[in-house]
């Protein structure tokens, strides 16, 4: 794998906040905080870039991540709640269409409810970004300390892990929540929705029944 560019800056890590596969938050004017985004259709970064290399810009988005300050964390999580609540109507139509294809290709009903926003759901998504950004930030926080016999002082920290990934199923509220809290905590997020194909299986189906 060849080298990997670290970003300069918290905006260029800024999480894609996806709630289908044709629709994501990315850079540009409009948001009333600093970090400003805009919603676009269709990000091809998204479908064509092989893991290996977005496995290598979670990495590298990482260490700029672990050193990023509280402010500029909850300035993050406040310009995505803002965004979502912005541009809510396009987000529930892109979702729409995402709905309606699993629909068609069988998907369980169950799974398919998880997958449908409504207004509603795209406020309480918005919330929940506001109250991860409300929250204490956990990096530094020290949560023990001892001085040995020679005068060495010894203390447990919380520090970032680094690169977080989760596989779960199709659900926007989880995309938001696990990126949220992943950045609060000073961690790059590197997210899977399972696909289709999976939820199609005999097996996934009766499980999520």
């Amino acid at each position: 794998m060849g080298a990997t560019t670290a970003p300069s800056t918290l905006a260029d890590t800024a999480p894609r906040i996806v709630v289908g596969p044709r629709w994501a938050a990315l850079p540009g004017p409009g948001s009333p905080h600093p970090g400003k985004h805009r919603v676009g259709k269709y990000d091809p970064v998204m479908t064509s870039t092989p893991i290996p290399e977005l496995a290598a810009r979670s990495k590298a988005a990482s260490r700029l991540m672990a050193t990023a300050s509280t402010a500029e964390k909850n300035e993050a999580l406040l310009t995505a709640a803002d965004v979502l609540e912005e541009r809510s109507a396009e987000v529930i139509e892109a979702n729409a269409v995402d709905v309606g294809s699993a629909e068609s290709n069988g998907i369980a009903a169950g799974l398919v409810d998880r997958l449908r926003l409504t207004p509603q759901r795209v406020t309480a998504m918005a919330d929940g970004l506001r109250q991860v950004a409300s929250l204490a930030d956990p990096v530094g926080e020290v949560l023990d300390g001892w001085v040995r016999p020679n005068g060495l002082r010894i203390s447990r920290i919380r520090v970032p892990l680094g690169v977080v990934a989760i596989i779960y199923e199709s659900r926007p509220n989880v995309t938001s929540d696990a990126a949220a809290l992943c950045l609060k905590s000073g961690n790059s997020a590197f997210l899977r929705g399972l696909g289709q194909r999976r939820q199609l299986e005999p097996g996934h189906r009766r499980r999520a029944a």
